[in-house]
């Protein structure tokens, strides 16, 4: 079972010791979308740790475009994702830069 852990910052590792190394439906990255939301509600920093982590652009939507959706690139402040392959990379910036642009679209 994934949870945030109470470090100097909330930690979210998605690794192989939570729930696997494939992350891809939009249904499970809710509880853990839920998580951020609570911790960054709290006024605490995030770390997104895909360590070992293989996830779809639609769980990664799910997990962290939606929140920036929601609450706007700045939110991306208090965020941050470690130990990303090259692939996450790319998937991570593709969602948080459309969800921006969507989120400032919106307030147009």
């Amino acid at each position: 079972m994934m949870s945030l852990t109470q470090l100097s910052l909330h930690q979210l590792a998605l690794g192989p010791s939570g729930q696997g190394s494939a992350l891809g439906s939009r249904a499970r990255a809710v509880g853990l979308r839920r998580q951020v939301e609570a911790a960054l509600e709290e006024g605490s920093k995030v770390v997104l740790d895909f360590d070992g982590v293989q996830a779809t652009q639609s769980f990664v939507d799910e997990l962290i475009g939606v929140v920036v959706l929601e609450r706007g690139p700045d939110v991306l402040r208090q965020v941050s994702f470690k130990r990303c392959s090259t692939d996450m990379k790319a998937i991570v910036s593709f969602v948080v830069s459309d969800r921006a642009k969507q989120h400032l679209a919106s307030l147009a």
